[in-house]
């Protein structure tokens, strides 16, 4: 692991996300699914750079933890790699994703929406870890 594969990872799921979260692509049904499609069509003003800082720094983390648990888990392979990322979407990110659909009554929508997210995040990262860290 590297300075270099935590910033890339960083700047792969930012990427991803604003392309994800756009509009255009699940970004209406994303906000519509959370109760912020009129809150969004209404707003006027740029979005909090609190808010880019907090993803900032959760990207920074996500990157750096995946990438400790390649160094330690000694992935040798892709393939020991991607699955360690498919084991960590599975057994962390997706439960609490779907906590949201148990206990703030998400739609299936929006856990689909943002499993499907953290999957392609998560194994973006540790695809760029294997080859650059």
């Amino acid at each position: 692991m590297n300075i270099i594969s935590v910033a890339l990872g960083v700047a792969t799921v930012t990427i991803l996300g604003m392309i994800w979260y756009n509009p255009r692509v699940f970004g209406s049904r994303w906000a519509q699914g959370v109760g912020l499609a009129e809150e969004m069509k209404a707003q006027t003003k740029p979005v909090s750079s609190i808010i880019y800082a907090g993803m900032l720094i959760g990207a920074t983390l996500w990157s750096l933890a995946l990438g400790w648990l390649l160094l330690k888990t000694n992935s040798q392979t892709i393939s020991d790699s991607l699955t360690l990322g498919l084991i960590a979407w599975l057994g962390i990110s997706m439960p609490i994703i779907a906590n949201a659909r148990w206990w703030e009554s998400r739609p299936w929508s929006v856990v689909g929406i943002n499993g499907a997210y953290q999957l392609l995040s998560t194994l973006s990262i540790v695809f760029i870890h294997f080859f650059l860290g």
